[in-house]
């Protein structure tokens, strides 16, 4: 289970999503680690439909909406997005609008952060 506050995407356990050895380059590797509060851990959730007035079951309890797929945006410098590659694997990419591999949604039943 994950939630999603003050720009930082947390699991029960208290750990962070961050980019490894905090390298803001393609292919680096997404994991999880201690929560520090640095940049490396800091994310922006995107909308892929940006609708402001879209019908949507509304916000979870953990900060995301709802039946809505977003993307994951790192706030280093670049703006990549986290994607899905090797079928489990996260990595950092250039962000591009409507490719799968970086479209995730929150799961209210399981609480959980699935890619689409």
């Amino acid at each position: 289970m994950f939630r999603y506050s003050n720009k930082m995407i947390i699991n029960v356990k208290g750990k962070v999503m961050e980019v490894s050895g905090k390298k803001d380059v393609e292919g680096q590797e997404v994991v999880t680690g201690s929560n520090s509060k640095a940049i490396h851990q800091q994310w922006n959730i995107i909308y892929t439909d940006k609708e402001v007035e879209m019908k949507t079951k509304g916000v979870s309890d953990w900060g995301f909406h709802i039946g809505r797929p977003f993307y994951i945006i790192t706030k280093m410098g670049s703006g990549r997005a986290i994607e899905v590659t090797g079928g489990r694997n996260l990595v950092l990419k250039w962000k591009a609008w409507n490719k799968v591999s970086q479209q995730f949604f929150f799961d209210n039943k399981t609480k959980t952060i699935k890619s689409q």
